[in-house]
C-alpha cells in the first residue's frame, strides 16, 4: 500500500471541514455513553425498578409467559448486539427493565396463597402464633400460621391471618399452637386513591384475612408438623420476644416502649403523641433501624475485634486480622437485622454494610454509589414489592442524595479550611455540627416530596431537631444499645438500659 497525498492509498481522506461540530447527535450520544461506561451499573436498579413499576401499574395480572417473554427477547437482543456503545446500552436497558417486570411476576406467584373473598361470621381458627405486636392503648395484634378454619375448605384456607385484639393478652409465647374465635374479612383496600394498599402488602406476606379476636386464644396440646421455614421464623420471633421482655422488665412504661423500638423495631406500644413529636421535629428516622444504627453496631465490633487482635504483633503480622474483624462486624450487623425484624430499611442497610465490609476486607473502596446500587438491585430482585414501600423509597432517596453530594468531598474540606476551621478539638466539634447540618439538610430535601405525599406533613423543624438530637443519639443512645445487647446474655442489661432511657427522655 503506497502513501499518496498525505494519506495511505486505499484509505478514505477525511474532509478538512470534518470536526466535532459536524458529528451527528447519535455519535455525540454514543461518545457520552462511552465516557460513562463505568457508571452503567448505577442505572441497573433504576431500570429494574421501572420494570417492577410497570408490572404493578398494569390493570390486569399478566400471565407467566407474557411476563418472561420480554426478558428472553431482551437477552437475545443483547447477545446479538455485541458492538456499538449505543446498541449495547439500549439492549442493556431493555434487559434490566424486562428483568424487573419478570421478577415482580415471579415473586407474586411464589407467595401466592388463598385469600378469603367475603367477611365471615364468628369462626373457630386453629393455628400457630407467629408474631405478637403490642398495641396502644391496650390489646395486641396476632399473626397466626393457619392450620384450619371452621367452614372453609383446606384448599381455600389462608396461609396466615392477622387478628386485632382488645382483650387482655393471654401471655402465650410465639410458636404456641392455639385455638381461638374471631371474625375474618378480606385484607382492606386503600382508604384513599393512591394510599397505602393493605391488601397488596398482605398478599406478599401471605396474609389471606384480617379480623378481630373475640375470645382469648387457648393453647392446644396437639402435636403438629412444623415445617423448617416456620421453625426458623418462630426461633427468630422468640429471640425478639425475649429481648423485648428483658427491656420491658428493666424499663416498664413509656420509657421501655421507646427503648424497645430502638432495639427490636417494635413500635406498637409507643404513645401516638410521642410518635407525632418525633415526626414534627424531623426525628422519626431514629425509630427506623437503618444504616445509622447498624453501622454503629457493625463498626463497633469491627473496631474492637481489630484493636484486640492488633495487640498481638505475631498474630497481626501473620494473619488477615482485618478480614476477621470484618467477619465480626458482619455477624453484628446480621444479629441487628434478625432482632429488628428485617424491615426494608434494615435490609437495605444490612446489604450495604455487608458490601462495605467485604470491600474493606479486600482493600477496596468501601463507601461508593456502586455499593448502594448493588444493594438496591439485590433488594429489588429478592422483594420487588419493596419498591412501593415508603420506607424503601425514603431510605434510598436520603442515602442516594447524601452519597451524590459527598461522593467527592475534597471541595468541602477545602472550604472548611479556607474558613479557618482546622483539626483541633474545637474544630472537630464545628466540623461535626456542620456535617450534621449539611447531612440533615440534604436528606430532608431528598425525602420531603415523599414524606409530603405519603404522610401529608412536612418536618419544618428537622434541621434544629437533628442538630440537637444527633450528637446525643450518636455518642450516648446507640453505644448504649450495643452495650445493652452485649450485656443481656450476662443478665447485666439493667444499668445500660437505664442510662439509655435517660438519654431517650432527654432527647424527647
Amino acid at each position: 500500500m503506497r502513501q499518496r497525498a498525505g494519506a495511505w492509498e486505499g484509505e478514505a481522506v477525511r474532509p478538512a471541514h470534518a470536526g466535532p461540530a459536524r458529528r451527528g447527535p447519535i455519535t455525540r450520544l454514543a461518545e457520552r455513553l462511552e465516557a460513562e461506561r463505568d457508571r452503567f451499573i448505577l442505572w441497573a436498579p433504576v431500570l429494574v425498578g421501572i420494570g417492577i413499576g410497570l408490572y404493578f401499574w398494569l390493570p390486569r395480572e399478566p400471565t407467566i409467559g407474557l411476563a418472561v417473554a420480554p426478558l428472553i427477547g431482551a437477552v437475545g437482543l443483547r447477545v446479538v448486539l455485541r458492538r456499538g456503545t449505543l446498541e449495547v446500552a439500549l439492549a442493556g436497558m431493555l434487559m434490566c427493565t424486562a428483568l424487573g417486570f419478570a421478577a415482580a411476576k415471579l415473586r407474586t406467584e411464589l407467595v401466592r396463597a388463598p385469600v378469603i373473598a367475603a367477611a365471615t361470621g364468628v369462626v373457630e381458627i386453629v393455628g400457630i402464633i407467629e408474631r405478637i405486636e403490642p398495641r396502644t392503648p391496650k390489646g395486641e395484634r396476632l399473626t397466626l400460621r393457619v392450620i384450619a378454619i371452621d367452614g372453609i375448605e383446606t384448599a381455600q384456607t389462608p396461609a396466615r391471618v392477622r387478628l386485632r385484639s382488645q382483650l387482655e393478652p393471654a401471655g402465650l409465647p410465639i410458636g404456641t399452637a392455639v385455638r381461638l374465635k374471631g371474625i375474618l374479612s378480606a385484607p382492606p383496600q386503600p382508604e384513599l386513591p393512591g394510599g397505602h394498599d393493605f391488601a397488596r402488602a398482605a398478599w406478599f406476606d401471605a396474609i389471606g384475612a384480617s379480623g378481630v379476636l373475640i375470645e382469648r386464644p387457648q393453647p392446644i396440646a396437639a402435636k403438629l408438623a412444623v415445617p423448617l421455614e416456620l421453625q426458623v421464623h418462630i426461633a427468630i420471633g422468640q429471640l425478639r420476644a425475649v429481648v423485648g421482655e428483658r427491656i420491658r422488665a428493666a424499663l416498664p412504661g413509656p420509657r421501655g416502649s421507646l427503648a424497645e423500638a430502638m432495639i427490636t423495631g417494635e413500635r406498637g406500644a409507643i404513645a401516638e403523641e410521642r410518635i407525632d413529636a418525633l415526626r414534627d421535629s424531623g426525628l422519626s428516622h431514629i425509630l427506623a433501624i437503618s444504616g445509622f444504627n447498624m453501622a454503629i453496631m457493625a463498626g463497633a465490633l469491627f473496631g474492637l475485634v481489630r484493636a484486640a487482635l492488633a495487640a498481638f504483633p505475631r498474630l497481626a503480622l501473620s494473619y488477615p486480622i482485618k478480614t476477621w474483624a470484618a467477619i465480626a462486624g458482619f455477624a453484628g450487623a446480621g444479629f441487628c437485622l434478625v432482632v429488628s425484624g428485617a424491615a426494608s430499611a434494615t435490609t437495605r442497610a444490612f446489604v450495604m454494610i455487608a458490601l462495605m465490609l467485604a470491600a474493606t476486607a479486600l482493600d477496596r473502596p468501601a463507601i461508593s454509589m456502586r455499593n448502594l446500587a448493588l444493594a438496591a438491585l439485590v433488594l429489588l430482585l429478592l422483594a420487588p414489592e419493596s419498591l412501593l414501600d415508603v420506607g424503601f423509597q425514603m431510605s434510598f432517596a436520603a442515602v442516594v442524595a447524601l452519597m451524590a453530594v459527598y461522593e467527592d468531598h475534597a471541595g468541602e474540606r477545602d472550604l472548611l479550611s479556607r474558613l479557618g476551621i482546622g483539626h483541633g478539638t474545637a474544630s472537630r466539634v464545628v466540623r461535626f455540627l456542620a456535617g450534621t447540618l449539611a447531612s440533615t439538610a440534604i436528606a430532608s430535601i431528598a425525602v420531603a416530596p415523599l414524606g409530603t405525599f405519603h404522610f401529608h406533613r412536612l418536618a419544618q423543624y428537622g434541621l434544629l431537631g437533628n442538630v440537637a438530637a444527633v450528637p446525643l443519639f450518636t455518642f450516648a443512645i446507640m453505644p448504649l444499645v450495643v452495650v445493652s445487647l452485649a450485656a443481656m446474655p450476662l443478665g447485666a442489661e439493667a444499668v445500660p438500659l437505664w442510662l439509655m432511657s435517660q438519654s431517650l427522655e432527654l432527647m424527647m
